[in-house]
């Protein structure tokens, strides 16, 4: 597949973080990398929050666990300037490549001594860092290589801000979200090129949205007047605020947001190819969590069973810690408690365990 078709994919995946590595898989050959990793930071505690990389699934787990605190590059990364492209040969000097545990064990088990990252700033206390590495027989990345990774992180970029979009400007309340990967793909004149399976699974009355004579239509006229002013919108340059429809007898919502579609290569002057995607996210509201149930069920203390809600309601660290009054390294030392007590591996899988409950 081509640069443009990988990227396309990339965008498909936006909310599946399954997909998002996998499509992140087709892409590193681009840029003739063995790996490539977006990883978010905390600049205030300087260290890594979540990440998805390429290539094996427990890639970012384990070196979020196991190295980024002895990782030389962290504090050096967090440094540099914001949006510039930086090589990874810059954040070790030459008896650091010869010595460090980090450059002789995990980059050279991973093929990754030659690298170069981007950092962007997404809020005041947090900047996502993506990373392309290769190893070292191929040497450091060319002008040309350096180029199309810059434009990758800017794409991602754009993911990441869609990703926030729907949790923190457009929800009223933290959601329970149910994983879909839905898109449509529409041209200049909102035809629909084609749905995908996800899509085409959530089409229907019940939803509210449907595809007719090869156009989306909504349940009254007028939800469909306003979505192609949104189609209008996008194509001028403007980002449009995601629509909210209630399915008949449901407590499920779906979202639909209208972004810009990736251009095919070289396509024709006046042929016609998408140019708008339609995503389509399905939320159901969350319902509380009960910290006395929770406790009492899986044996946690009352202040485990209040941070593991909190982690399984969708909270982060920094705002458990402000919300407790806590230190932030008090928390996460309890987070991992709660993980290991627990038997999970991830943060996110507390919502699962705990679903029997609500």
């Amino acid at each position: 597949m081509s640069y443009h078709a990988d990227l396309s994919t990339l965008y498909a995946s936006a909310f599946d973080d399954k997909a998002f590595g996998a499509a992140l898989t087709g892409l590193q050959r681009h840029v003739h990398s063995s790996f490539l990793h977006v990883l978010a930071f905390d600049t205030e505690a300087g260290c890594p929050i979540e990440g998805i990389g390429s290539g094996a699934s427990d890639v970012d787990q384990i070196y979020r666990e196991e190295w980024a605190a002895r990782d030389v590059r962290v504090p050096r990364g967090l440094a540099a300037p914001r949006n510039q492209i930086w090589h990874q040969s810059q954040l070790f000097s030459d008896r650091e490549r010869k010595t460090s545990s980090i450059y002789n064990e995990w980059l050279r088990q991973h093929d990754a001594q030659h690298g170069i990252g981007i950092m962007t700033a997404v809020s005041p206390t947090t900047v996502v860092c993506t990373t392309a590495f290769r190893p070292e027989r191929q040497g450091v990345y060319s002008g040309a290589e350096t180029a199309l990774w810059y434009e990758t992180h800017r794409h991602v970029m754009t993911i990441m801000g869609l990703r926030e979009h729907y949790l923190t400007t457009y929800l009223s309340a933290p959601p329970a979200v149910n994983t879909q990967t839905a898109a449509i793909y529409l041209g200049k004149t909102g035809r629909v090129f084609r749905a995908t399976p996800a899509a085409e699974a959530l089409l229907g009355a019940a939803s509210g949205i449907d595809i007719l004579r090869g156009r989306v239509k909504l349940a009254s006229v007028s939800q469909t007047a306003q979505l192609e002013g949104k189609y209008q919108s996008v194509l001028d340059g403007h980002a449009c605020q995601p629509m909210r429809l209630e399915g008949e007898g449901s407590r499920a919502i779906l979202v639909l947001t209208v972004v810009p579609a990736v251009a095919p290569p070289l396509a024709l002057i006046g042929a016609d190819w998408p140019h708008l995607t339609l995503f389509l996210r399905v939320l159901t509201p969350a319902v509380t969590l009960d910290p006395a149930t929770v406790a009492e069920v899986f044996g946690l203390t009352p202040t485990e069973a209040a941070i593991a809600c909190a982690v399984a309601d969708g909270a982060t660290a920094a705002q458990i810690a402000a919300q407790r009054g806590r230190a932030l390294s008090t928390v996460r030392w309890t987070i991992r408690n709660i993980l290991e007590k627990l038997q999970v591996q991830r943060q996110s899988d507390l919502r699962v365990l705990f679903s029997g409950l609500v």
